[in-house]
């Protein structure tokens, strides 16, 4: 298979590897034993706390300074695509939620780089926060629509989406 061979081009351009008989790519189960393993050593390091049994345990870091270093220790395009990941899964799994709090959506969409459907949802969360009398939240919210409303491309229809947030 020409496309295996070394030196021809793979995914985004990177020369490829030929691998050998019985080599595999790490199969999803073998991502998860990893993963939960890496898991279990930031719990036993104290650095993590585990509530409830995995796999369906949750994990909060000890201290919101441990989780900023986490988090900043991230290259920016990363954190980009597990902000993605984190509004698809809320999106897929959790609508209730979404529905109620709109804000966790807008919040991953922004910080995922996704500004044309971070508008929407920041409206939404506007939209919401006045239905509750939470005028200083919604305006909160509708500011960051407009805010991102202005990075868009100058069009008719970003002119539109500015027009109905002020108005």
């Amino acid at each position: 298979d020409p496309a295996g061979e070394a030196g021809r081009p793979g995914r985004e351009g990177l020369p490829r590897r030929r691998a050998g008989p019985g080599v595999r790519a790490p199969s999803r189960g073998a991502r998860r034993a990893r993963r939960l393993a890496a898991l279990d050593q930031l719990v036993r390091s104290g650095l993590v706390f585990r509530r409830g049994t995995p796999p369906e345990a949750t994990y909060s870091f000890k201290h919101a300074l441990v989780q900023d270093a986490a988090y900043q220790s991230l290259l920016k395009s990363k954190r980009q695509q597990l902000h993605a990941r984190v509004a698809q899964a809320l999106e897929a799994r959790f609508p209730e939620a979404i529905r109620r709090q709109p804000e966790l959506l807008a919040h991953h969409l922004t910080q995922a780089g996704l500004p044309e459907r971070a508008v929407d949802a920041w409206a939404q969360a506007g939209r919401t926060a006045l239905l509750r009398s939470a005028m200083r939240e919604a305006a909160t919210h509708f500011d960051q629509a407009i805010e991102l409303v202005t990075q868009l491309p100058s069009t008719v229809e970003r002119k539109r989406r500015e027009m109905a947030l002020s108005g």
